[in-house]
């Protein structure tokens, strides 16, 4: 086997690996239903809706929707890449 056949089989390799490897820091779209609605993470304001968030890992985080005049929505989240939520807030009476 030559030295380039096997920097060529390393390279395929590791293209491989890349793809099989789940990823460690998810992207998660947020957006809610009335729009621009504030978003927080742990606790910690990250955007308004609609936004997308970059994680630093895929443990689990509480996030929380809140628009004045409507109702909160706080959850505990596992993450994924590709994750999306959209949940509808009440509007308070």
């Amino acid at each position: 086997i030559t030295e380039t056949a096997m920097m060529d089989a390393r390279s395929d390799a590791a293209e491989q690996l890349a793809e099989d490897i789940p990823t460690l820091m998810p992207r998660i779209k947020v957006d809610s239903d009335p729009g621009r609605a504030d978003v927080t993470r742990n606790g910690t304001f990250v955007g308004q809706t609609p936004v997308t968030l970059q994680l630093e890992s895929l443990d689990a985080v509480e996030l929380s929707i809140s628009r004045s005049g409507y109702g909160s929505w706080t959850q505990s989240v596992t993450p994924f890449d590709g994750l999306r939520l959209r949940p509808s807030l009440e509007r308070i009476k």
